[in-house]
């Protein structure tokens, strides 16, 4: 990689990272840090782990999260924008983890209860955000809740057959050392965990760019699947 590519990479790191950080999103931090960790413990495992890649990294974090604190203009955005939520009228409001986790609690226990009521079929699309005793917003912020509500258990079981097998594939192409697509793999994997992570605590799979990425991404795997066989069988 060229200095002009790699100045440019470490530029597109500061401005994405920086930007999660000044929206302030929750979700999206927890799927960035968790994908990060899993990603330096991959490499780890395969010995392909750099002391000084990791301090560039570790620079690039820093470097981001300072740029979004001087940049937070508003309240409720910035590194602190959660703080800030849970002691804002914290004498009329007291205190409690449905606060923290911004009514996801209240939301979570009307999907769970609207799931009982027709667990093998659900309400069909959208059936969250029609039914009688729906609180508020489009999904219930977590994907097997929208599923689950929306085409109950069988549909939720197609879902996540076809969702485990593509994951799957993709765990065995980055641990495959004889792999022409590595890089390929590798991309794609790391954006099917980091949505899958920050599906659980947001509707990310109900906005049609994360189920885009998703879907180019489940692509990607079966594409370098088919190519890597190709390439085993002309070899033999």
């Amino acid at each position: 990689m060229t200095l002009r590519k790699y100045l440019f990479v470490c530029l597109l790191f500061i401005t994405n990272l920086g930007m999660l950080v000044w929206l302030g999103g929750r979700g999206s931090l927890v799927a960035f840090t968790t994908t990060v960790l899993l990603y330096l413990a991959y490499l780890t495992l395969l010995g392909q782990l750099q002391l000084q890649r990791l301090c560039l990294l570790l620079a690039l974090v820093i470097t981001s999260f300072y740029l979004a604190y001087i940049c937070s203009v508003f309240y409720w955005n910035g590194p602190y924008s959660f703080l800030r939520s849970m002691l804002t009228d914290s004498q009329e409001t007291p205190f409690s983890i449905n606060k923290l986790t911004s009514n996801r609690i209240a939301i979570w226990t009307q999907a769970i209860e609207a799931i009982a009521e027709n667990p093998w079929f659900g309400f069909g699309a959208e059936g969250y955000r029609f039914h009688p005793l729906h609180i508020f917003g489009l999904q219930p912020h977590n994907v097997f809740l929208q599923l689950l509500v929306s085409y109950g258990t069988l549909g939720t079981s197609i879902f996540i057959y076809f969702y485990v097998k593509a994951v799957s594939i993709a765990i065995k192409q980055v641990l495959q050392q004889a792999n022409q697509f590595m890089l390929d793999s590798r991309t794609a994997l790391i954006v099917i965990v980091s949505l899958s992570i920050h599906g659980l605590v947001d509707g990310t799979f109900y906005h049609s760019q994360p189920l885009f990425l998703l879907i180019l991404s489940f692509a990607t795997v079966l594409t370098v699947n088919i190519r890597n066989a190709k390439l085993n069988n002309s070899s033999q």
